[in-house]
């Protein structure tokens, strides 16, 4: 912005001097054209009368008393009534651009007749003297144009650097932002519309708290009772062993909902997922494609799968990851479901594919598209959101059929 304004400045400021410097130039030559020729007029008479009194004294006519008579660029011809000629050049007289001289004649009392001739270097000499006195004069115009417009510059942008910090600051959560009145309304406006913006947004991150606290404490109470009264019946005398197995799997499974509750509840809080530990990332997926082949039916998951691949992450969040995209090929895709692990690097990815034909496009993370009916729901949007928390990403890949792929940094 400021180098846009002192720009604008130095370019009008050297747009009026050209044009005044051809204008001053022109009506220059002009004046200076005029007050040659009066000059002229007045040489020439005095060149006369001097020439009739010398004549009338007797006294020769020669080179050297014209010439002491003349100004610097001037000829003088005199044509005697005899018709004798005599002819002097003055300092400075150039003959060979004589096309546009000044020429003025007189005659001479007495006889004859005597014509003057100014050179018109002489005008175009104090024409540049005028062009060249513009040219230093507009050369300190712009310096004080360029200071003046800088300073106005800095002033004007103010304010603007000022509310970019505030928006930034913004942008970090804060919401006290205490903008100061400009005395530019435009800047002024802008500042009323952050104070608003922090306002509502302050308000809306106090309503999500509260809401994420009410939650924690309405969910955590029954998963407790739950894992209790299932505890319970495990622990039973007569509770059949396979019974007490299986309630044993079910706590389980209850551990791993509340696990999910609070990463979910610490992701929409802060925005972060904690809880990172160093975890072999291959015995992780291929404890979640197991725990997933009893309801894949006679659906095929194949695992692909290297050495340990060490990581240090949280466990809970790339769980629910791999929920989400496990169930999400097996309800709705087709053949077999395939989830491998690579390595590149600082990083790992995972991969989820099936056999459908017809690869959806990236509106499926976006929180409005899909129902319980077409079957991707907010799922999708919320692995993609987990997946950023943990500091990777969840992306479509390429090819004719459904993949998803996981990328996630290795700590």
């Amino acid at each position: 912005m400021r180098e846009r304004i002192v720009g604008a400045f130095v370019l009008l400021t050297l747009g009026i001097l050209v044009t005044f410097t051809l204008v001053r130039a022109y009506t220059a030559d002009g004046v200076l054209t005029q007050a040659e020729q009066r000059k002229a007029d007045r040489s020439v008479e005095l060149l006369s009368e001097l020439v009739a009194s010398r004549d009338e004294a007797d006294q020769e006519l020669d080179r050297a008393y014209l010439r002491a008579h003349l100004a610097r660029g001037e000829r003088v011809d005199f044509v005697a009534p005899d018709g004798r000629r005599l002819r002097v050049d003055g300092d400075g007289y150039r003959p060979a651009e004589a096309s546009s001289d000044v020429v003025v004649s007189h005659d001479v009392p007495g006889g004859g007749r005597i014509t003057l001739r100014s050179s018109d270097y002489l005008i175009d000499q104090r024409v540049s003297d005028v062009i060249t006195s513009l040219v230093i004069l507009g050369a300190v115009l712009v310096g004080l144009a360029a200071a003046l417009a800088f300073v106005a510059a800095r002033t004007l942008s103010r304010p603007f650097i000022e509310l970019r910090d505030h928006a930034l600051a913004l942008g970090r959560g804060r919401f006290d932002l205490g903008i100061p009145r400009y005395a530019v309304p435009e800047a002024d406006t802008i500042g009323q519309a952050l104070e608003h913006s922090a306002g509502q947004l302050h308000d809306l991150v106090r309503r999500e708290r509260e809401f994420a606290s009410n939650v924690s404490h309405q969910l955590r109470t029954p998963i407790t009772a739950l894992r209790l009264e299932l505890e319970d019946v495990r622990l039973w005398p007569d509770t059949p062993q396979p019974v007490a197995d299986e309630l044993g799997r079910a706590l389980g499974q209850v551990d791993r909902l509340q696990t999910t509750v609070n990463d979910l509840l610490d992701l929409a809080r802060t925005r972060r997922i904690g809880g990172s530990t160093d975890l072999d990332l291959s015995t992780l997926v291929k404890t979640s494609v197991e725990r997933w082949r009893a309801a894949a039916g006679t659906r095929d998951i194949a695992l692909g799968v290297p050495g340990c691949v060490q990581v240090h992450l949280a466990p809970g969040p790339i769980e629910q990851v791999l929920d989400v995209l496990i169930d999400n090929a097996l309800v709705h895709g087709s053949g077999t479901v395939t989830v491998a692990v690579f390595e590149d690097g600082d990083a790992v990815e995972v991969r989820v594919s099936d056999q459908g034909r017809g690869r959806p496009g990236d509106e499926v993370f976006h929180r409005n598209v899909g129902s319980s009916d077409d079957g991707l729901g907010i799922g999708l949007t919320v692995a993609a959101e987990i997946a950023e928390a943990l500091g990777g990403r969840l992306f479509l890949g390429d090819g004719p059929t459904t993949s998803f792929r996981l990328q996630l940094p290795r700590r």
